[in-house]
């Protein structure tokens, strides 16, 4: 079931949804897109447009335990028209134990730019991806721009949406760039 909110002319979409970490583990996180009016191809004619994305999720740390972290989108993209930046990855750094989130920030010209936001001392700090490294896929949902989405999206229900061919491949992919000019 579909949940709304509407208030001076928006809509909120909210749903749980498992990922798989990459580490294998599968850990279930909430979701949030808020929307404005607008909307035209891009958004599938429905008439609204995202204008916020919002993970909320609960972490580990040795030192505590089942922290509650928010991220929301920081950046729009002004070459197409406002866009809020799109996260494309959440995982943990098995490394240092830090979730970080990848998102589509926007154009840059005729490229795709990622950016990567790492959460440490209560906080959502931006470090840039390195020029080049080894890709990966998306482990988040591609269709939260979505208007009619479930309330519970499983990793069954995520890779056949993510799957569509309408989606491009610079979604489902991470890299092997950090700003992806692929056609």
């Amino acid at each position: 079931m579909l949940m709304f909110s509407i208030a001076a002319c928006s809509k909120t979409v909210t749903w749980t949804e498992e990922i798989k970490l990459s580490t294998g583990q599968t850990v279930v996180i909430e979701r949030e897109t808020r929307h404005l009016p607008g909307g035209g191809e891009i958004f599938r004619n429905s008439g609204w447009r995202p204008e916020l994305y919002i993970i909320r999720f609960k972490h580990n740390y040795p030192s505590r335990q089942n922290l509650e972290i928010e991220w929301r989108t920081t950046k729009w993209d002004a070459e197409r028209v406002m866009d809020p930046e799109m996260p494309l990855v959440l995982d943990i750094d098995p490394a240092k134990g830090a979730p970080y989130i990848i998102t589509y920030h926007g154009m840059k010209g005729a490229c795709f730019e990622y950016m990567r936001y790492v959460f440490r001392d209560g906080g959502w700090y931006e470090y840039p991806l390195p020029t080049e490294f080894e890709p990966f896929p998306a482990n988040l949902f591609l269709a939260a721009a979505g208007l009619d989405l479930p309330k519970e999206v499983t990793l069954e229900l995520k890779h056949k949406v993510n799957a569509d061919i309408s989606y491009r491949q610079r979604l489902k992919q991470i890299g092997p760039k950090q700003t992806d000019c692929r056609a």
